[in-house]
């Protein structure tokens, strides 16, 4: 068989076996994209989904396993990228250096912005806060609709008011349909999103966007012009935000503006051009470093 022997080896997903891999990439050049923010941060990576005695005792097991690890990976990835300015700053502040931000794309939509329901997509699970959406709302509020399958499904059903419809898994063309009527998608996430593709979706699709302020949620709003910012965990302010008298339809143009300018795979392209370039002026360096010496 040919020797398979790339120019530049792209990590995407977190890997398996991290140690075996790493090794098996010595002396390569090597991109990481990192997709959330557990990647430098034992605090995120185990902050929700377990209980709290599995936690300390993951985060304290975790820990010289970590150490080793980001001494591997200085020594073998050359660059990473992260979708989020937020995670971007994070990976330099922990030594995870050349970071580039480099933003998710999605391709173009139907769009129909101000449509005449809010809309929720994702797990049903705590990090997410539908629970703290279920919270906020009320039955004076448009009708909202909730599409995602997780362990809070039942309670959320039981719970929601009559304007409330919780689908639980639904196929894409559903999907479409929801973001389609929608007037605003809602992430009220209460762990450091990223650049989450839902977003992305529902500003391709014409819809403002309602978010927490956490992690790099609030780089994909312009408040009051393609939606609104709460701060994470605050209940009145969320619902203060889901009762605006403003004109949805205008936010929702705005944000599908917005996604044509920064999130389609043309945009995504430029930017990545520009981020191997600077790649490769990082290996030369290196390279030219390591014949001085």
């Amino acid at each position: 068989m040919e020797e398979f022997d790339p120019d530049i080896i792209h990590l995407n997903k977190n890997i398996i076996a991290p140690v075996a891999v790493l090794k098996g990439l010595e002396g390569r050049r090597v991109v990481k994209t990192v997709h959330d923010f557990g990647y430098v941060s034992l605090e995120d990576k185990y902050a929700y989904e377990m209980n709290d005695f599995e936690r300390k005792l993951r985060k304290t097991l975790d820990k010289g396993t970590q150490r080793y690890l980001k001494k591997l990976r200085s020594q073998v990835i050359d660059e990473y990228t992260a979708p989020s300015k937020a995670l971007t700053k994070e990976l330099r502040k922990n030594d995870y250096k050349p970071a580039t931000h480099l933003p998710n794309f999605v391709t173009d939509r139907e769009s129909s912005p101000g449509g005449g329901h809010f809309l929720f997509v994702g797990r049903l699970e705590d990090g997410k806060a539908p629970d703290l959406l279920m919270e906020a709302y009320s039955e004076e509020m448009p009708p909202l609709e909730i599409a995602g399958k997780g362990k809070m499904k039942e309670k959320l059903e039981k719970e929601s008011p009559e304007n409330v419809t919780v689908h639980g898994y639904v196929s894409e063309e559903k999907l479409e349909e929801l973001y389609l009527g929608a007037k605003a998608v809602i992430i009220p996430s209460r762990w450091r999103e990223n650049n989450p593709l839902v977003a992305l979706e529902a500003k391709a699709h014409g819809s403002a966007l309602i978010v927490s302020n956490s992690g790099g949620l609030p780089e994909l709003v312009e408040e009051k012009e393609t939606g609104f910012i709460f701060e994470s965990e605050k209940v009145e302010e969320l619902r203060d935000k889901l009762s605006k008298n403003v004109d949805w339809e205008k936010l929702g143009v705005n944000s599908k503006k917005d996604f044509e300018e920064k999130y389609r795979p043309e945009a995504y392209t430029k930017i990545l051009s520009e981020s191997l370039r600077i790649l490769n002026q990082v290996l030369y360096i290196r390279m030219f470093s390591v014949l001085l010496i």
